[in-house]
């Protein structure tokens, strides 16, 4: 259902929609799907979906911005369905984009999909100078290289997997005061993609 209201909500992505309509558009797709908006809410979340535009890293809040051609935006769809959360996202051109803008998102979807492609019973959580997951209930794990998480993949585990990359190349981050939106302190755009593994 996660996928489907990602998907959904991606085929409305044109310039000049508002990102403000995105969340309508997500919002009524998660709530004909018997769901809840996961985001809706929590800890302060006004909204049903994170967009995020351009320098924003991760959890842009939809408001009045209106996409124009030659953006990039991240859909972060969550949804909660009998009893489980799905939390996914990914990146999109909004019309025509650069070749630097095509090449961060190929870059980090493929991140994602190296990172997926090694998941199995026995993988060590903490690979070092690799990251790797994200988990956003127990255990914690760090989703940055060089963490020291313990533990090791098991049967029966769900969580993320979710690549961050700016063009920048800088790890740095500013935080707006709606306690949400991360924005690469560089101005450098920033893709993402995540995806759950069970």
């Amino acid at each position: 259902m996660g996928r489907e209201v990602l998907d959904h909500t991606a085929a409305h992505i044109r310039p000049r929609i508002t990102t403000d309509e995105l969340d309508r558009i997500c919002h009524e797709a998660i709530i004909a799907r018997d769901s809840y908006p996961s985001t809706l809410n929590y800890r302060g979340c006004p909204k049903s979906v994170c967009i995020s535009v351009n320098e924003v890293i991760c959890h842009g809040i939809p408001d009045q911005t209106v996409l124009q051609k030659g953006d990039i935006v991240n859909l972060d769809i969550s949804l909660y369905h009998g009893g489980f959360h799905a939390d996914l996202n990914a990146t999109y051109p909004v019309g025509h984009i650069d070749e630097e803008s095509k090449e961060l998102i190929k870059a980090t979807k493929q991140a994602l999909d190296e990172a997926m492609a090694i998941c199995k019973p026995g993988t060590l959580y903490s690979i070092d100078a690799h990251p790797l997951v994200q988990f956003h209930g127990k255990p914690l794990i760090a989703h940055y290289g060089g963490s020291k998480t313990p533990g090791k993949m098991e049967v029966g585990h769900c969580f993320t997997i979710e690549p961050m990359i700016n063009a920048g190349g800088a790890a740095s981050c500013d935080h707006w005061n709606d306690s949400w939106t991360a924005v690469a302190k560089d101005g450098s755009r920033s893709a993402q993609f995540e995806d759950m593994v069970l």
